[in-house]
């Protein structure tokens, strides 16, 4: 299930890269994968939580904050057994994703640029949405500091991980070196997605974790922890989208016209 939310995700990022060629299409897949996302979204949270709160152990600086979240952990594993979903709810979900899947061929329907510079013209749109929405993310989340605010931004990030890797062919060194690094903003601002989703189930099931003391403990390393990927996080990110979309977006269409040319 969380394999196939995570091709779900990567589809969206590649959507938004062409969006600009059929604006209709893209608005109803992302509407219908949204749906399946949200769906298993459900199942998901709670493996997320006890995945989250078993780096957090390992993140902890004392052997107290250690075995608090340990336990802790073990508890939320009884509460994902508690609150599983019936077997009839599973399948039911099964096959609504693997509905989802099948619906892909509705790609066949996209109405795609009809030469080579329109194609072009459409990636470079498509990169420099990407790159101006990246930046008004990055000074939302500079400047409040939100869950949300870098949530979005891990969006961004996605995006520009899978749009890196499917434009490689025109540059792949710097294409690769792109795909990398947002690789890896993703799996920080996941990380932090994850701990401030753990944060909210604390806030209406702390008594289902433990004592005080084991709470406390782990809110401590939570904080921590998202201070860290945070402070890391930001400078990533400057780096990964540093230029100014508009000129961005001008050298990923000159750079694919250029591989149109070389590849005839």
């Amino acid at each position: 299930m969380h394999t196939t939310r995570k091709q779900f995700k990567r589809m969206r990022g590649l959507y938004r890269l062409v969006q600009s060629a059929d604006k209709e299409f893209r608005e109803k897949e992302n509407t219908r994968i949204g749906e399946a996302m949200r769906a298993l979204a459900a199942v998901r949270d709670a493996t997320s939580r006890i995945e989250c709160a078993r780096h957090l152990a390992v993140s902890a600086s004392t052997a107290d904050e250690h075995m608090a979240i340990i336990r802790i952990c073990d508890r939320l594993v009884e509460w994902r057994k508690e609150h599983a979903p019936s077997g009839e709810e599973m399948a039911a979900l099964q096959a609504r994703t693997i509905a989802t899947c099948h619906e892909a061929k509705a790609l066949d329907t996209f109405s795609a640029p009809d030469s080579a510079r329109a194609t072009s013209r459409t990636f470079g749109r498509g990169w420099m949405r990407t790159s101006d929405r990246a930046a008004k993310a990055i000074e939302n989340a500079r400047n409040g500091g939100d869950a949300e605010s870098f949530h979005a931004l891990r969006k961004r990030a996605q995006d520009r991980w899978m749009q890196s890797g499917f434009l490689a062919e025109a540059w792949p060194s710097a294409f690769f070196a792109s795909s990398a690094r947002s690789k890896r903003l993703v799996q920080l601002l996941g990380v932090n997605q994850d701990i401030a989703l753990l944060g909210n189930f604390i806030d209406t099931h702390a008594a289902d974790l433990g004592s005080f003391g084991d709470v406390a403990h782990l809110l401590s390393v939570m904080i921590a922890e998202s201070t860290r990927m945070r402070a890391e996080a930001l400078p990533l990110a400057d780096a990964i989208f540093a230029g100014r979309p508009e000129r961005e977006g001008e050298r990923v269409e000159l750079l694919w016209r250029y591989a149109c040319k070389v590849r005839r």
